[in-house]
């Protein structure tokens, strides 16, 4: 007949109380590994983790805007505008003059150098008409009834 374990756990302690109350009531043991432990911590004290910046939306956007812009413009093949310089104080478009509260940075896209600010309708003109002088001429030739 088989013994399930908890019928050898009683045996054992029926057949050694020395050995189960020297276990319990014992703290040689104990005290030995608290002093052990605490020898170990003077050597190796606990070092804080450095706190990590919280990082607010506001930031995660920028992040996010500015991997999408890079992103998008590698996709089409467009370089990067170089040193872009702030947005002028006064909110005036660089071409048509008027007053914007969200000027676009116009850029050279095949270079990457700075042209401007402008204002939404004049930088997606200028895109619309290629980027190219060649394409403003044409639109001049139409505007003027030329062929």
């Amino acid at each position: 007949m088989a013994l399930s374990g908890a019928e050898k756990t009683a045996r054992y302690r029926a057949r050694h109380p020395e050995r189960i109350s020297a276990a319990i009531h014992s703290d040689g043991h104990r005290k030995s590994c608290r002093e052990a432990t605490a020898r170990w911590r003077v050597r190796n004290p606990i070092t804080p983790k450095p706190k990590r910046l919280k990082v607010t939306v506001e930031h995660k956007r920028k992040v996010v805007r500015e991997a999408m812009r890079r992103f998008h413009c590698k996709r089409k093949g467009f370089v990067l505008c170089i040193d872009p310089p702030s947005a002028p104080e006064d909110g005036l478009c660089k071409l048509c003059g008027k007053h914007d509260a969200h000027l676009n940075m116009d850029h050279d896209h095949a270079t990457g150098a700075f042209r401007g600010y402008l204002c939404r309708n004049c930088n997606m003109g200028l895109g619309k008409l290629g980027d190219t002088i060649e394409g403003l001429e044409r639109a001049l030739t139409y505007l003027r009834g030329e062929r």
